[in-house]
């Protein structure tokens, strides 16, 4: 329950809602991914091997997002480079996962 008073309203929520019947599919299981040293790397030649693949130039930006995103991995700042990695791949379409997200 959490109780909120601002000014004069008091708004009272005790945390209950009927579900949206929000299941995940049986045959798409749950993925946790980490961000380590080995992932950025997999990302890269992913990266790597969409922009060797493609037929046109990439869209504004992917460069400098994949060339940060290698300089964070290299200094082992794992999770932003991995950020800018995943980002460059979502606007190449190639998303990790194939969903686009």
């Amino acid at each position: 329950m959490i109780v909120v008073l601002s000014g004069w309203v008091l708004v009272i929520w005790m945390g209950f809602a009927p579900t949206a019947g929000v299941l995940p599919a049986e045959d798409d299981p749950t993925r946790v991914l980490t961000d380590t040293p080995a992932y950025c790397l997999q990302l890269q030649l992913m990266l790597q091997d969409v922009l060797r693949q493609a037929t046109t130039p990439p869209p504004w930006g992917v460069a400098m997002l994949a060339a940060d995103g290698e300089r964070l991995c290299e200094q082992g700042q794992i999770h932003g480079g991995v950020t800018r990695l995943r980002r460059a791949l979502v606007l190449l379409g190639a998303a990790p996962g194939g969903r686009g997200d």
